[in-house]
């Protein structure tokens, strides 16, 4: 199986608006999130509502992260930093071959 690996970097906090999606893809996959800094991550939302939706009900998580989440739309999922300076991250899939 191939290893797709995506670098993502992080919008610090005080960006509220054009927030970009992780990545284009559409299919559902089972991903590695490894977070450098303390972040907020939002699934299965669109661009539009995702500011919205990161300050009302995101996933918290702190910097040093790694975990598995599974059927991840990459489309559709959002991550944004707890502080206002940006930080990093990252996603590891698999893919069949």
């Amino acid at each position: 199986m191939a290893t797709n690996t995506l670098f993502i970097s992080v919008v610090g906090s005080g960006t509220v608006s054009g927030l970009a999606a992780v990545g284009t893809d559409t299919n559902a996959r089972d991903v590695t999130l490894t977070t450098t800094g303390a972040v907020y991550v939002i699934f299965d939302e669109v661009s539009a509502n995702a500011n919205s939706a990161l300050g009302s009900r995101p996933l918290v998580l702190a910097g040093g992260n790694v975990i598995n989440l599974p059927n991840v739309v990459m489309s559709k999922c959002f991550i944004r930093s707890q502080i206002t300076s940006t930080t990093a991250a990252s996603m590891m899939w698999y893919t069949p071959s």
